[in-house]
C-alpha cells in the first residue's frame, strides 16, 4: 500500500510537470506529501551511491574492453601457437606403424 501511494503521488507530480516518466525528484516530492520526510535523505544517499557504483562498473568495463582491443591488435591476447617440430614435419603416416 505504501509503494502504491508513493507511486500515485509521484505520478501526479510528474503529470503536473508534463512528464510521463517518474524521476527521483517525483519520488522525493511524493514522500514529502505523505509526510515521510525522514526517508528522503537516506534514499537520496543510496541513489548517489548506486549512481557512483554504476559509473565505476561502466568505466571498468570500458577499460577492460579497451585493454582487450589493444591486446587483440598487438597480438598479445595470451594465446600462442605451437609450431610443429622438424621431426613431426618429416614423419609420414607409414613410419608411425613401422
Amino acid at each position: 500500500v505504501f509503494i502504491l501511494n508513493v507511486t500515485s503521488y509521484a505520478n501526479d507530480y510528474a503529470l503536473t510537470k508534463k512528464r510521463k516518466a517518474l524521476s527521483p525528484e517525483d519520488i522525493y516530492q511524493a514522500l514529502q506529501v505523505i509526510e515521510c520526510d525522514d526517508i528522503v535523505a537516506p534514499l537520496a544517499d543510496e541513489l548517489e551511491a548506486w549512481k557512483s557504483n554504476k559509473t565505476q562498473r561502466s568505466e571498468e568495463r570500458k577499460r577492460k574492453a579497451d585493454k582487450k582491443a589493444v591486446a587483440k591488435t598487438t597480438g598479445e591476447d595470451g594465446s600462442f601457437t605451437i609450431a610443429p617440430s622438424e621431426e613431426m614435419r618429416l614423419r609420414t603416416p607409414e613410419s608411425d606403424f613401422g
